[in-house]
């Protein structure tokens, strides 16, 4: 079960943010940030530094293909992060625009 004190709490009662820990955005004002508006913001907080549970919460709010067009538009991925995007999404990395800014010795770590 999950801890509610663990979690964020914003306005709206179907809101994705507040049904996701607090940790993942430990950095900002929690009211601040918006599915609309901060989409690409919280998808690379989720993917990143998320649990299953809170991909899956992310993806039933916005859907796989919303959320893997998202992370194709992530400036920069951590590798294990882009694998995992590039897998669920049934899309080459190259699609992503981390791999394409990445130098050629960041290519090589992200495979």
């Amino acid at each position: 079960m999950v801890n509610e004190k663990s979690h964020v709490q914003v306005a709206g009662p179907h809101g994705l943010v507040r049904r996701l820990p607090k940790r993942l955005f430990w950095d900002v004002p929690i009211s601040s940030v918006e599915e609309g508006t901060h989409k690409l913001f919280i998808v690379q907080r989720v993917l990143e530094r998320g649990g299953l549970e809170d991909i899956r919460r992310t993806i039933g709010y916005y859907s796989l293909p919303v959320v893997i067009k998202a992370a194709q538009e992530i400036r920069s991925l951590d590798p294990v992060t882009l694998a995992f995007a590039a897998c669920i999404g049934n899309v080459p990395k190259e699609s992503f625009r981390c791999y394409a800014y990445a130098s050629d010795a960041d290519r090589l770590r992200l495979g």
